[in-house]
């Protein structure tokens, strides 16, 4: 029998980062945009990755036995202290510490999957919901008054959309008015600033959504697993294949078309060959890690005056490639590991629907971390984790529907 000594705030771990998801987008351009590197305030403003940590169950690392199986503890530890040890190796540079504790792409990454501790708290899910849904709601009522003021949408806070049609048996008939529009809504801001992943992404979740409907258990692990397989696929490809799958798709489009354009290829073929070269494949540059992007430094020498990108990052737009990047291929061995062992053990024993959805978006969220989904300290990337929680937690697997449904309806 599962014990737990109650912990009523942790909540605010993720209603916080939502909040500030809002706030600091890239899209809002907000003045926290227009400050220095490194200034005092905007050093202030990133204090809000601190708050969300400081709200986490941290009680519950004596409980884990009693709500995951002993792997997915042992894989959550190496993650975790594999992610300090990166940290601490660049500690010696103590001019770089607001970078390094400062910067949501940088330390604060390897934060992240305290979130796991999400899974032993039993109102997870009410919490987890009523936030994804408040999120699409503010989402649905800031579209109009974005477009009324010419200002940029606010495609933060539809991010929900991806994975919340988890819930959408379970709720009222109002939520479901507010989950289908947030869906409409959510699918017109992605289009309209460009977003191809995020249009893709919901029309992805609604085909998962629909395959639930069939309960065919055998092929929905076999998309689990090529899920995962993919990714591994597409990085092959496009460092030792003549030409990358991604080119091949956009020649199917006009040359106009927003979906023409490839900028996946160039960025994995030059951070591949840069963490080979230096011999940095296996464990990564750390949290500071740069690599040298080829088309940036030839664009320097055509733009004169104009605002550029520089040949060296620091960061990397494609999910699984940033990992690389600040933590090795190791990193990412071990993400892959527990994201895929907690995808397929929730579809294997699950008594639910709510985690049998939710263990295929784990799968999906995977494959389109070769294209996009950096890990940085965000509201999408938190998302990830508190759903593996979830979908790893003893507790939720052995829930039937109709309890599911009481747990997303009614705060215990």
């Amino acid at each position: 029998m599962i014990k737990q000594k109650a912990n009523l705030n942790f909540h605010y771990s993720f209603l916080i980062i939502f909040y500030f998801s809002l706030l600091l987008s890239p899209a809002s351009k907000f003045i926290y945009f227009d400050l220095q590197k490194g200034s005092i305030l905007k050093l202030f403003f990133n204090i809000y990755i601190y708050v969300c940590l400081f709200f986490l169950p941290y009680s519950s690392f004596k409980i884990l036995n009693q709500f995951y199986n002993k792997k997915f503890i042992i894989i959550f530890y190496i993650i975790i202290v594999y992610g300090f040890i990166r940290i601490l190796t660049v500690l010696d540079q103590s001019s770089l510490y607001i970078s390094i504790f400062g910067n949501p792409h940088f330390g604060p990454i390897f934060f992240v999957p305290l979130f796991f501790l999400w899974g032993t708290q039993v109102n997870s899910i009410y919490w987890f919901n009523k936030i994804s849904l408040l999120s699409i709601k503010v989402g649905i009522l800031l579209t109009p008054i974005c477009l009324i003021l010419s200002v940029p949408l606010p495609i933060s806070a539809f991010l929900p959309a991806y994975y919340i049609l988890a819930g959408f048996n379970y709720v009222s008939f109002r939520d479901k008015i507010w989950i289908i529009l947030g869906i409409i809504v959510g699918i017109y801001c992605f289009y309209e600033t460009g977003y191809r992943a995020g249009v893709f992404m919901i029309l992805f979740s609604l085909s998962l959504f629909l395959l639930l409907k069939l309960n065919l258990k055998l092929l929905n692990k076999t998309i689990i697993i090529l899920l995962f397989t993919i990714p591994l696929l597409i990085l092959f490809n496009q460092f030792y294949g003549d030409e990358s799958i991604f080119e091949t798709i956009t020649n199917y489009f006009s040359p106009e078309s927003i979906w023409a354009i490839d900028t996946r290829t160039l960025i994995t073929k030059d951070l591949l060959l840069d963490l080979t070269e230096n011999k940095k494949i296996l464990f990564g540059k750390g949290p500071l890690g740069t690599y040298y992007n080829e088309f940036f430094d030839k664009l320097q020498y055509f733009t004169q005056g104009l605002e550029r990108g520089q040949p060296l990052r620091a960061t990397s737009e494609i999910g699984i490639l940033h990992y690389m990047i600040k933590g090795g291929l190791f990193y990412v061995f071990l993400i892959f590991i527990i994201s895929l062992s907690v995808s397929l053990n929730a579809h294997n024993q699950s008594k639910n629907d709510y985690l049998n959805y939710l263990s295929l978006y784990l799968g999906s969220y995977f494959m389109f971390s070769a294209i996009e989904n950096p890990p940085l300290y965000n509201f999408k990337h938190i998302s990830m984790w508190i759903i593996m929680a979830i979908c790893a937690s003893k507790f939720f697997l052995n829930l039937k529907n109709s309890e599911i449904k009481e747990l997303i309806t009614y705060k215990i």
